[in-house]
Parts: C-alpha cells; structure tokens; sequence
C-alpha cells in the first residue's frame, strides 16, 4: 500500500445511534412491538424522544456502512466514508467521532437538515426495539461521491440499504461501483437485509454485476437464490461473483476467495444484541485480506469480533479491539 492510500471507502447512510434502556413499564406506555425495527417520520421519532427524555441514553456514530468503516479503520486500516449530516448537534458529534478515529470524512452538514438517527430501545429482557429516522442521510446521491477518493482507493464499500432509494441511494451506489471500476479500485457490496433483497432485485443485480466480493447471510442468500441450502445457495452465489462471504450465524460463514472454499467455524457465545454482526464481520474480514492475513485466518478473526458485539449491547465494539483480533489468530 503507498503511502496514503485509502485501503477502503465506504458509502452508506450515515446514522447516529441512540441507545436508551428503557423498563417494561415504559416501553409499553409508547405502543410500539417489542424487537421490531420500523422506518419512521421526524415527527413521530421526535415524539418518542420527547417521552424518554429523562432516560439514559449512550450515543454511537452508525449506520451499516459507517459501522465496517469504524471497525476496518479501528483495527489499523486506513479508510474513508461518504455520507450525509444535518447541521445540528448529532451531525456534529457524527463528524467529529469519525475524524477523531482517523477515518476520512469530509462530509458537509446540510442546512437546516437533520442527522439520520436510530433510536434503539433496549428492555430488561435484552430485547431491542429500532425506530429510524433516516433524515437527511436519505438524500445521498452520485454528487457526493468523492472521485479523487475512488481514485486514491483499492476497494470501495457499498451497504445495501442505499438501494431501497430509487432516486439518490442506488444512483449513488451505481455511480461509486463504476468509477471504481474506472480507476481500478475492487467493488464489495452487502445485500443489507433479505427485504432489499426481494424488493429490489433489478438495482441489486446492476451493482452486483460490477463486484468483485458479495457479503450476505444465510436468509439473504436464500432470497437471492431461491435456494435454502446453505451449500447450494453458496454455489449459485460463487457463479455471479468472484469472492462470495455467506454468514450461517452459529453454524459460522462460508467463504470463496481468490479461487478457493473456505468453511468458518463460529465461536459460541450467549448473544444478547444481533445488532452490527454483519457489519463488523465484513470490516473485520475486509481489515484481514487487505493487510496480509490469508482468508481463513481474516475469516477466523472476523467470526471472533462479530461473536464479541453480539454478547453486548449495541453494534460498536467494547474493548480493545486490536487485542482482542490478536486473541482471534493466536487461538
């Protein structure tokens, strides 16, 4: 890698989180469906603010691809994110956490805009409730794509939320995967949820057809194929791509890279939140190819870092997350 080159530049809504524990009690006074995850207007996500006010709440800088950003670069890489702020007070904590992080990021805040927020309300019982107030990140589009960073990149990131925005989402994800191409720079994209999967198939082939690695799950793949055999699902996805991740949640990821099949074992644990797994198992991954680590191996230490964010709660990982990598390879 020369000398400031970006090893990884990622799009995705940018989204700040907002955990709050809540008691049964509470929850149920908002009249909401406990574990579900609902898109939402500002009105409505300002309303649920307002009733929760006085509850304890924790702030992370988020969104899907924000998420494998923070983890690709807090393990040592070097990277870069595009995504949209609003100029208020969570837009601003947004930027500064991503800069802090060494994480390139020259977003501007759109005036009079909000930020993006999740509201993630966790009860006694472990369970998660999200509410997300896209704001102004839905407003993404090719002109925002930063080209002289796709220039200076050897592999750009693409989460597949953005796909479900026919007009700036997908446009700017179809743009980001063809200046790549034209700059030399390898495409990996995610397929993000098994609804995007089913709903947006003719967006998802088109950035599919200029990548060069697919991330998705076990159900995800299942929707693309229309096959529930894991294995066979595995063999269909290896015929569009050339570097297939195929996450099996316990029964760990099936990987193809560079030409050859890998089968990671996952390591067992209590998961208390699901949230970010994906996200980090594909920065993790990406960390271990791009900087000298053999597949098996970056696949082994993404599957020990994604084991770790779901034994707590929230997708941004606790700890020190270069030992706990090391502890990955040297079991």
């Amino acid at each position: 890698m020369t000398q400031n080159k970006i090893q990884l530049y990622g799009i995705g809504n940018a989204i700040m989180d907002i955990i709050v524990d809540i008691s049964n009690e509470d929850f149920e006074s908002l009249m909401l469906t406990k574990g579900s995850m609902n898109l939402v207007s500002e009105a409505v996500q300002s309303k649920i603010f307002a009733s929760i006010a006085s509850q304890n709440q924790s702030l992370a800088s988020g969104g899907s691809a924000g998420n494998t950003i923070i983890a690709f670069q807090q393990l040592g890489g070097r990277s870069a994110f595009t995504g949209l702020l609003g100029d208020d007070e969570l837009g601003e904590f947004y930027h500064t956490e991503f800069r802090s992080l060494g994480i390139v990021f020259d977003s501007e805040f759109a005036k009079g805009k909000s930020t993006g927020t999740s509201l993630i309300l966790v009860t006694p019982d472990s369970e998660r409730t999200m509410n997300t107030f896209l704001g102004v990140a839905a407003e993404l589009a090719p002109n925002h794509i930063k080209n002289e960073v796709v220039a200076n990149s050897e592999w750009v990131y693409i989460e597949g939320y953005l796909l479900s925005q026919p007009e700036t989402g997908y446009p700017a994800a179809l743009e980001l995967a063809r200046v790549a191409k034209k700059n030399g720079a390898k495409v990996a994209l995610t397929f993000s949820d098994g609804f995007l999967v089913s709903g947006f198939r003719k967006e998802l082939d088109s950035i599919i057809e200029l990548s060069d690695l697919i991330f998705a799950n076990h159900h995800e793949a299942a929707v693309y194929t229309k096959n529930t055999d894991t294995e066979r699902a595995f063999q269909a996805l290896k015929q569009r791509v050339s570097n297939v991740v195929l996450t099996r949640s316990a029964r760990g990821a099936l990987i193809h890279y560079h030409g050859r099949d890998y089968d990671i074992k996952a390591f067992p644990c209590n998961p208390v939140d699901m949230t970010g797994a994906g996200d980090m198992y594909a920065g993790a991954f990406l960390y271990g190819v791009l900087n000298g680590y053999s597949p098996d191996l970056a696949g082994k230490g993404a599957a020990y870092l994604a084991m770790k964010v779901i034994t707590q709660i929230g997708a941004r990982l606790k700890g020190d997350i270069v030992t706990l990598w090391k502890e990955a390879i040297a079991l």
